[in-house]
């Protein structure tokens, strides 16, 4: 996502709660090979929907994971921790 690609991950774990389907990536369900080619086919067949999505990745890295932003988010929960 930082690198503004495109994501499919498996619907699993911490990767739903980062990628939101359809958002900023696709997600397929484990052991299933068929969802699985139906992502890869939804990003071949649209470019611009690819895009998008990867566009919308990148903007979630930077709101969410980048370390400036992570940074002051640990000081609000301090700064309301010491009040």
């Amino acid at each position: 996502m930082a690198c503004s690609t495109p994501i499919i991950a498996s619907n699993v774990g911490g990767l739903k709660t980062i990628i939101k389907d359809g958002e900023n990536g696709l997600l397929f369900e484990p052991c299933n090979p068929l969802d699985l080619k139906e992502k890869i086919l939804v990003f071949y067949n649209s470019r611009e929907t690819a895009d998008k999505m990867a566009q919308n990745g990148y903007n979630t890295v930077i709101k969410e994971y980048f370390w400036k932003n992570i940074a002051e988010k640990i000081q609000d929960v301090y700064q309301k921790l010491l009040s």
